[in-house]
């Protein structure tokens, strides 16, 4: 191989590199912020670090709550939203936090709303141990994990972190990165 064609696939290799990094790195640049309420879990894993696991409030959607343009009967909900699918939730902000308003398998629904993309992670007829009408989901938006400093993943297991709250960045295709953790006396 000459030296130009050797140049030329190290460049396009680097290329590729920075093309994904700044993919990644558009979402906090021109994504717009929301904030999610939390509530932390396990947080250290011996093979990942110290990391806060998350749930949001936003993950977990009564059907007879939200939109869902895409499902006339709610009965089929456990076809319609399968575990595993990729669906698009639209967020209204209400009060300091976004909440869940629409849920739906087709961008399409979303309009010109504010929406992030995740997927389906199950469907119950359970709502705080009793048994509900209407079906719940329970949706991962790809940032339930966020790694913290040595010795600080503790912090936010104590009872007083319940009001956490995390800042998020969302983009226009549903994409979205943690910004920053919020404890719950700012």
């Amino acid at each position: 191989m000459n030296k130009k064609a050797f140049y030329l696939v190290v460049s396009l290799q680097a290329l590729i590199l920075v093309g994904m990094i700044l993919i990644n790195q558009s979402i906090l640049w021109c994504g717009q912020e929301v904030i999610l309420e939390t509530e932390p879990i396990d947080p250290y894993s011996l093979f990942s670090g110290e990391y806060v696991s998350l749930r949001y409030k936003a993950a977990h959607i009564p059907l007879d709550k939200v939109q869902h343009p895409d499902l006339n009967n709610t009965n089929q909900a456990g076809e319609h939203y399968a575990r595993g699918s990729r669906v698009f939730i639209q967020l209204e902000k209400q009060g300091d936090e976004w909440q869940a308003v629409k849920i739906s398998k087709q961008r399409k629904d979303m309009g010109n709303n504010l929406y992030m993309t995740a997927r389906v992670d199950w469907i119950r007829y359970w709502s705080e141990g009793k048994k509900t009408e209407v079906p719940h989901i329970m949706v991962h938006y790809g940032i339930e994990s966020y790694y913290t400093p040595e010795g600080t993943a503790r912090n936010y297991e104590k009872t007083e972190m319940r009001g956490l709250k995390v800042k998020v960045a969302v983009d226009s295709y549903g994409r979205s990165k943690i910004i920053q953790l919020i404890p719950p006396d700012k």
